[in-house]
């Protein structure tokens, strides 16, 4: 459930937010102003990075609560979430680049959403999936990503073992932010 909405919020959070302003205008005004479209990007993603960091804290509550220990680092933790949370905003800024309303949007976040939570393992164990789907589960960041949550609470293994899906995440990400950004300075989104 951690991934899950950590996910969604950095997915349809930015989506939301720059199409939104898209809608009012407001981000050709924004493009016009001094500043370069790089510190408006970084102003536009960072807070989505924040907040979506600072909402595992509540899941973690909840855990602690339910008596699920983490038996790793906290730490690497948030590091790596951090990571998989860059590749889920890049996803949303760039929903947010072909959508003109806020409507258009949030389908488009939802569309995208199913493909990857079902193709996680988080519905049906990627092990029992045809071996077409279980390849192209490799292009998902949530599986990564659930093999980190799983690894570091119940096992307690660290960056010696996780660096593969510390790898996956990181190659995952950066070319879709690298691509999110690019469609940005064009003044697309």
């Amino acid at each position: 459930m951690i991934a899950l909405a950590a996910m969604m919020v950095g997915v349809i959070h930015p989506a939301a937010s720059i199409v939104r302003e898209k809608e009012a205008g407001t981000i050709e005004q924004l493009q016009v102003t001094p500043i370069g479209t790089a510190e408006l990007f970084v102003a536009k993603t960072f807070p989505t990075l924040v907040i979506g960091l600072l909402s595992i804290f509540p899941s973690l509550l909840i855990v602690w609560w339910f008596g699920v220990p983490m038996r790793g680092s906290f730490l690497l933790f948030l590091a790596l979430t951090a990571v998989f949370l860059v590749s889920a905003i890049s996803l949303g800024v760039l929903i947010a680049s072909v959508s003109r309303t806020l409507q258009q949007a949030l389908l488009l976040s939802f569309f995208s959403l199913f493909p990857l939570m079902f193709l996680s393992g988080t519905l049906a164990p990627v092990e029992s999936m045809p071996g077409l789907l279980q390849t192209l589960s490799l292009g998902s960041p949530l599986r990564h990503y659930m093999d980190v949550i799983l690894g570091v609470f119940l096992k307690g293994i660290g960056l010696s073992e996780l660096w593969p899906q510390a790898l996956a995440l990181l190659v995952i990400g950066a070319p879709l932010f690298a691509t999110a950004m690019l469609i940005f300075r064009r003044g697309k989104p």
